[in-house]
């Protein structure tokens, strides 16, 4: 199992890989997760095209560009690759996943996709079993795959009708799903009931409630109603009744 956490350690390692053909055919766990920026994407590319035996890949490299990604990945071969864990943009995890069928377990970090359906909508991965990432990325993979676990949670612009699409899609799965984690709306007050119907062999469940952007929105319109009731209120007793309350302010601001 090799761990690298900066690029100082990706170098390291790849000029080990060069002098040692026993390292390459050892490796079968490689993991890179970087704080910073990724400034040489050929080293590591060099390093990931010698480790033909992995199995586990994991991939956390921050605001590596688009371009950055399709580099390092693009011809990448890793015949028995089961696991992968990355925060690659969904369209180059699609491309990737075409040359990697036998991946079981894979983690996704966010979409960035602008168009309503991700990249990897409609993808079948005929082992995959266990699946986490963003909710509407998810549905469309549980329904196509014989997924038992998911874990899956919500987008800041995502709303409550995407927990609800993704519990939808649990009842077309070809399994039984098994174990259950879920971003879920403090709102949505009959989710255990949907869950329950759509999978019924459930063993184990998460929920964690988080508020959507609507449900954020009309709270602070609610403080920003009752500070300018409040500040009205005193303008008027001090005789200052055209006085802008900081509420008026704030609900200005918030507008712009």
């Amino acid at each position: 199992m090799v761990f690298l956490r900066s690029e100082k350690d990706i170098e390291d390692f790849v000029k080990t890989l060069q002098i040692r053909s026993d390292v390459i055919n050892a490796v079968r766990s490689f993991h890179v997760v970087l704080q910073q920026n990724l400034m040489q994407v050929a080293t590591l590319r060099d390093g990931l095209r010698r480790l033909r035996c992995l199995e586990d890949l994991q991939l956390i490299i921050p605001r590596l560009k688009p371009s950055g990604w399709r580099s390092l990945l693009r011809h990448a071969r890793f015949p028995y690759l089961d696991l992968l864990y990355t925060n690659a943009p969904h369209d180059i995890v699609s491309d990737f996943l075409w040359s990697h069928p036998r991946i079981a377990y894979m983690s996704l970090g966010k979409c960035i996709s602008v168009r309503k359906l991700c990249a990897l909508d409609g993808r079948q991965l005929p082992k995959l079993c266990d699946i986490s990432g963003p909710a509407r990325c998810v549905a469309s993979l549980v329904k196509q795959n014989p997924v038992t676990r998911v874990a899956a949670y919500q987008l800041p612009s995502d709303g409550p009708l995407v927990i609800t699409a993704l519990v939808q899609s649990l009842s077309l799965t070809t399994v039984n799903l098994t174990v259950l984690e879920l971003d879920v709306d403090t709102s949505d007050y009959n989710i255990l009931q949907r869950i329950s119907e759509a999978a019924p062999a459930l063993t184990s469940l998460k929920l964690l409630e988080v508020q959507s952007v609507d449900a954020v929105i009309r709270v602070f319109l609610c403080i920003l109603l009752f500070l300018t009731n409040a500040s009205r209120a005193v303008a008027c007793r001090e005789g200052h009744g055209k006085m802008e309350s900081l509420g008026d302010k704030l609900f200005v601001a918030f507008l712009s």
